[in-house]
Order: structure tokens, then sequence, then C-alpha cells
């Protein structure tokens, strides 16, 4: 898979809201693939930028926690560290 990280994401967490959790993954593998065609990002830079997405989550802070600690844990395993 293109990105494994985000597969794992998708699946771990899924909003209440999103009636279909694997057509929005495949959404998220779409937009991702592009971008990185785009802009010639690397995982690394994938990586990083679904990261940083967090902080723009409309969610609370217990959530965006959680999502952090599933993004460290996920960067460990993948060995995607900056």
């Amino acid at each position: 898979m293109f990105l494994p990280f985000m597969s794992i994401f998708c699946k771990s967490y899924t909003p209440k809201f999103i009636a279909n959790p694997e057509f929005s993954l495949q959404v998220f593998l779409r937009e991702y693939k592009l971008a990185a065609s785009a802009f010639g990002l690397g995982k690394k830079e994938l990586f990083q930028l679904a990261k940083n997405e967090v902080e723009f989550v409309f969610a609370d802070n217990l959530v965006k926690r959680d999502l952090r600690e599933m993004f460290n844990s996920a960067a460990n395993k993948l060995d995607l560290l900056p």
C-alpha cells in the first residue's frame, strides 16, 4: 500500500459521521497520492503532513492527544521520525 500509516489511521479512527470508512480511506489515499506527485513529497513528508493535520481537526483536546499518540507510535514503528 502506498501510505500504510494512512490506512492504519483511517481504520483505527473513523469519526461517527463517516458512513463508509473504506470509501473515505480511498479518498484520503487518492488525495495524498496527488499531493505526493504534484509536490514531489516522500513518505516522511506525507507522514508529517498528516500528523500536522491533527491540529486542525474539529475535536476536543483528548481526541487530539490520542491522535498525536497514534502518529508518534506509527512514526516509531515505520521509522518515520523526522
